[in-house]
């Protein structure tokens, strides 16, 4: 996942009704001011509702996590890479990195 598809799952959560969502059984999910969308609902398809506006943005928050961990990463083996006289591996650790996020 790049930066702007990131970016846009964010914006999308940041847009949508607070939450926590409940389900309201087969006929709908309620919102938090207890809206209810009538639309007929399988079960499954109520729960993933009413847990997605709380995973989204806990998987946004772990692929912003991952990402940071990666960019340290990269920079931790560049710089040691830079002051090695000899092939070490680190730039291979560095391509692994920035294929991960995207940046090959």
């Amino acid at each position: 996942m790049n930066a702007e598809q990131l970016n846009a799952i964010k914006e999308r959560a940041a847009k949508a009704t607070p939450g926590p969502w409940r389900s309201a059984g087969l006929y709908g999910v309620r919102t938090q001011n207890d809206e209810a969308l009538s639309i007929p609902l399988r079960p499954e398809d109520a729960t993933f509702i009413a847990y997605a506006r709380e995973d989204v943005p806990a998987l946004v928050a772990e692929v912003e996590r991952l990402r940071a961990e990666l960019e340290d990463i990269i920079a931790v083996a560049t710089e040691e890479a830079s002051c090695l006289s000899y092939e070490s591996g680190y730039e291979d650790i560095v391509t692994i990195a920035r294929t991960a996020l995207g940046n090959s």
